[in-house]
């Protein structure tokens, strides 16, 4: 019997209940997730363990999180970036042109969404 591995997903956001619902959205489709409601301990979180996909709000207190997407590309290359907000996506695209958005979801959280875009299902 072939053995599948679960995801790991660390979500960043600074409201708790974004948080509690994403992680229980996903850990009900089998993947294992961890969560921090600021930068800072979600970067600790990165330099002590691997993630596969990454849920970054783009407001965070004090840092706007499209600005630490360099940053955490350093430390975790490898990792997918999901940048969440409920701003417009047109109006996140525009505002951060100089950077480039690969996965973008505007909240609320689209379950379906979410999914495709963990499983490169776009």
């Amino acid at each position: 019997m072939e053995t599948k591995t679960q995801k790991k997903v660390l979500v960043i956001d600074d409201d708790y209940y974004i948080c509690k619902s994403i992680s229980q959205l996903l850990e009900n489709e089998d993947m294992l997730v961890d969560y921090e409601n600021n930068i800072s301990a979600g970067i600790d979180r990165l330099l002590a363990d691997k993630y596969e996909v990454i849920i970054l709000d783009i407001h965070l207190p004090g840092i706007d999180g499209v600005s630490m997407m360099p940053v955490l590309k350093e430390i975790t290359p490898s990792s997918k970036v999901i940048l969440v907000s409920a701003d417009d996506v047109v109006d996140v695209l525009n505002q951060y042109s100089n950077v480039v958005v690969e996965n973008f979801i505007q909240k609320p959280i689209n379950r379906e969404r979410l999914l495709n875009i963990i499983n490169n299902k776009r």
